[in-house]
């Protein structure tokens, strides 16, 4: 099976520090995304850090043409981002840990968005590691 995944994290939508260096993330995030688009690329693993709380919704429906995977960095907050994005959340759950499957792999994400790794969580990875998939 082939399939072509773009992997992007650290995007800091919105963020005074990328603002300060005059930089425009979001015009920035457009390009990526034209440039994923234009390889054909329909599939988005995020790996965290959109930037500020305001910015979650523009960044979600900038994604909405694209199957996305998301893991949270420690710029994220889940309370915001599940707002958006509720794939794999479980009630009651303050972390965004989840897994999917398809006929050859399984994939696992987790949640850094606290600065580290929770122990419900891990004990989780640990047995969504026990699979005969890749």
């Amino acid at each position: 099976m082939y399939k072509k995944i773009a992997y992007v994290t650290d995007i800091h939508l919105d963020e005074k520090f990328p603002k300060g260096l005059r930089i425009d993330a979001r015009k920035n995030w457009k390009i990526i995304l034209n440039d994923i688009s234009s390889r054909g690329i329909d599939e988005i693993v995020f790996g965290g850090d959109i930037g500020e709380k305001t910015a979650n919704s523009w960044f979600f429906k900038s994604l909405q043409n694209y199957t996305l995977s998301i893991t949270l960095g420690n710029h994220d907050y889940y309370k915001e981002v599940i707002k958006h994005y509720n794939t794999g959340v479980v009630e009651n759950q303050t972390e965004l840990y989840y897994s999917q499957e398809n006929a050859y792999y399984k994939y696992l994400f987790l949640d850094s968005s606290s600065g580290s790794i929770s122990q419900e969580q891990f004990s989780w990875f640990k047995k969504g590691l026990l699979t005969t998939k890749k």
